[in-house]
């Protein structure tokens, strides 16, 4: 189960090799400007786009489609129509003066195309505005049907400005007498300003905006001007969650098409029996609109980020061929100084396309062409040297070499064998005891027969035995205990040779690393500390 679990681990991380002196990976100061340089870019254009997005001023996604619906019903309980007189030079009366009203308006509503009487009056609203009032009219009920039954009406409403009737008056209001009405129609021109008020989804405050549409109406005694007019709904879903669906929904007036039309008196009278001026008749359309706003996700402000600031990071590819060729060229340079260390002091110097300009030697100026040739002959050898195929191949020869010294039994030996780890100021020595007595049993159990003897077998000659005796010497570079000295004779020898763990010391794990300066002074420093301890 344990196992399974671990195969299913998906934050495994692979380990690095330092290239050199604890780094993992070749940086210089051209990739850190330009690391600051466009994550930078990204982080601005980022924080941009998100300023966008908080602000409203990024665009959503608008659809907007047309459907027959022959069944609808609107109800309104806000101002959707207002009159006013509109005043020149030489007007002087106010047609709506509630003292004296000239232009009394009404509502008469068609049920299945039948006239319901009496009309209904009007509750108006008046505001005053530069001694001139406006006439405000609201709640009014449409509806269309295909049925067209009892249960099911086809609603349609007529809105007029006829001569005032007592019987429709409110309050205190009073009709105007024969003299103010002769004298408003001998005015030399009697204009009103209809405003029919729709609706609009504002995409940038999300909020619902009222748009007023004028029209201008010649009021004239003997005609009535007659508008017809489809009103169009609109249902409008809006989604404005910023990971999830949030939709509100609005339903309103998106537009009114009218057509325009004079009569004559008589048309109206002979219907209701008084004067009609203006008849406004309004039906619903049955073509409706839907509207689909969709705000911007966080995921697409991300994305569009994201996006820029890929196309921003393809700049980082070429630092990271810059960074490349600088890593292969140190890399071989430190191969080439391993092997010839004069090559530490040789200074050289490339242009931006990496060609090298100029070569100095402890400030000398060395005969380029003439370096460039062997220094080409060295980085072909460098590079060979960097593979690991070639330093599988180097370590299989010096094993070779070595069994060709060694006996496999006597170097098998040394997998058990390593530096005793000690802890500065804690006593092992009886540890240490044990554990060598317990080494020691373990050897003479595996060897049968240990040859404690110094003496050099006569049947091997001088010469083997020098070749032997100098390989040990160069093998153990320390000197060694007295009771541990031991003269190998010959190769087989070997195989009852024990070597004793206990010569290995702490400076021995860092003996073969590769040195800079600072490294070489604080091993000193540690390697004496170690010593005096």
């Amino acid at each position: 189960m344990l196992k399974l679990l671990e195969n299913l681990d998906q934050f495994g991380v692979a380990f690095q090799p330092t290239l050199r002196y604890s780094k993992t990976q070749h940086r210089t100061v051209l990739g850190g400007i330009m690391s600051i340089l466009l994550y930078g870019l990204s982080l601005a254009y980022l924080c941009y786009v998100f300023f966008l997005w908080k602000s409203g001023l990024t665009l959503p996604k608008i659809t907007i489609t047309q459907k027959i619906n022959q069944n609808q019903v609107l109800e309104l309980n806000e101002t959707y129509v207002q009159f006013e007189s509109r005043k020149f030079e030489f007007t002087y009366i106010d047609p709506f003066n509630p003292q004296a009203i000239i232009l009394q308006p009404a509502i008469y509503y068609l049920k299945n195309g039948v006239l319901i009487e009496p009309p209904i009056p009007i509750f108006i609203s008046q505001e005053l505005n530069s001694k001139f009032y406006t006439i405000n009219i609201s709640n009014f009920l449409l509806s269309i049907s295909e049925s067209k039954s009892e249960l099911d009406p086809e609603i349609e409403m007529m809105l007029t400005l006829g001569r005032c009737q007592e019987h429709l008056l409110q309050g205190d209001q009073k009709c105007a007498n024969d003299n103010i009405v002769n004298n408003y129609f001998m005015q030399p021109t009697n204009v009103i300003i209809l405003r029919q008020f729709m609706k609009e989804f504002n995409t940038a405050t999300e909020t619902v905006d009222i748009i007023g549409r004028e029209q201008m109406i010649s009021i004239q005694s003997n005609f009535t001007f007659q508008v017809q007019t489809y009103i169009r709904i609109q249902e409008t879903n809006v989604d404005t969650g910023a990971l999830f669906e949030n939709i509100n929904k609005y339903r309103f007036i998106t537009d009114y098409r009218g057509s325009n039309s004079m009569l004559g008196l008589d048309y109206f009278y002979n219907i209701f029996r008084y004067d009609l001026f203006v008849s406004l008749y309004y039906k619903l359309d049955n073509i409706q609109s839907e509207q689909t706003i969709t705000y911007p996700k966080l995921s697409e402000v991300l994305a569009e980020a994201g996006s820029i600031a890929s196309t921003i990071f393809l700049l980082s590819y070429l630092v990271v061929m810059i960074n490349q060729k600088q890593l292969q060229f140190e890399a071989v340079n430190n191969v080439i100084g391993m092997y010839y260390p004069d090559f530490n002091q040789i200074k050289i110097t490339k242009n931006i396309f990496g060609q090298i300009r100029k070569v100095q030697k402890n400030n000398r100026l060395l005969d380029l062409n003439t370096f460039k040739k062997q220094y080409k002959r060295l980085v072909k050898i460098g590079e060979t040297k960097l593979s690991i195929s070639n330093q599988i191949y180097e370590i299989s020869r010096i094993q070779f070499i070595l069994q060709s010294i060694f006996t496999s039994t006597y170097m098998n030996q040394f997998h058990q064998h390593g530096i005793p780890f000690q802890l500065i100021g804690y006593d092992t020595q009886k540890e240490d005891q044990g554990s060598t007595v317990k080494l020691e049993m373990s050897l003479n159990q595996e060897t049968n027969s240990i040859k404690q003897s110094s003496i050099v077998p006569v049947s091997i000659n001088e010469k083997n035995q020098d070749t032997l005796l100098s390989t040990q010497q160069n093998f153990n570079m320390r000197p060694s205990k007295s009771s541990n000295l031991m003269i190998i004779s010959s190769k087989d020898n070997l195989d009852g040779q024990k070597i004793d763990y206990k010569e290995y010391k702490d400076f021995d794990f860092q003996l073969l690393i590769i040195q800079n300066d600072k490294d070489d002074r604080e091993n000193k420093e540690d390697n004496n500390t170690q010593q005096n301890q």
